[in-house]
């Protein structure tokens, strides 16, 4: 995981002057020199840093549902990615790591989606074996179990080019894994992951007794490292 760096002054200025040239409305006003991001289309750039730093300040502090269902929408989708942004300067890092960081999700992102589509077609065969497929978000009620362990792991996407972690629950056979969820009960978390991985965070030995979900790197680091979503990641089974 990246390790944290001092804030840059020419960001610690901008925080000190409350952002200003980052534009005050949701598509107004200039962005960053040299920033990549796409304006903001949904809120305005206060309240999404607003929201970085309360998540930053208290994870388990949820915003109200409308909020998070407007930046979980794929119209909003720069919001989210603006409020990773102001969540990461606020955390220590420094612009361009910052967007690195981001880019590095996105990256993440893409090829999390052409393995999962890998998977339906039966173009690969994942190291981890059976019962490997994507776990939707969710909340049911019927059973759930705890992450208890979480390890490095370069395989368990089947793609050894880049690092994951693989995320740990023991719980017994349900049947179907089709029923399986996964839900956080830190909103930073859920958020980031939802952002990051809409189409289902991939899981593997879902038939077993040890079931494991896969998340790459890049989307751990954001959400907090991989403590931190090891102690928030439920997976549930209706």
């Amino acid at each position: 995981m990246s390790t944290l760096r001092p804030v840059g002054g020419r960001i610690l200025l901008a925080l000190a002057l409350g952002l200003g040239s980052l534009g005050a409305g949701p598509v107004a006003g200039p962005t960053p020199p040299e920033t990549e991001l796409d304006p903001p289309r949904c809120f305005p750039h206060a309240q999404l840093r607003e929201l970085a730093q309360r998540a930053h300040e208290n994870p388990n502090s949820w915003p109200s549902e409308e909020i998070l269902e407007r930046l979980s929408s794929p119209t909003c989708e720069a919001d989210a990615w603006w409020t990773i942004y102001y969540f990461l300067i606020l955390g220590g890092y420094d612009h361009n790591k910052a967007i690195e960081i981001i880019q590095g999700v996105k990256i993440e992102r893409e090829q999390h989606f052409r393995q999962l589509e890998k998977l339906e077609k039966g173009e690969v065969t994942p190291f981890q074996g059976s019962c490997t497929q994507p776990v939707e978000e969710g909340a049911p009620t019927g059973g759930v179990s705890f992450c208890t362990f979480v390890e490095e792991d370069w395989n368990c996407d089947g793609d050894p080019s880049d690092r994951d972690y693989d995320f740990l629950f023991p719980m017994p056979s349900y049947g179907n894994p089709d029923d399986l969820r996964w839900r956080s009960n830190n909103w930073w978390v859920g958020f980031v992951l939802r952002s990051a991985y809409p189409q289902g965070l991939l899981g593997h030995g879902l038939c077993n007794y040890s079931k494991w979900l896969c998340i790459g790197e890049w989307g751990v680091t954001f959400a907090g490292g991989p403590t931190q979503v090891r102690n928030s990641l439920e997976l549930r089974h209706s």
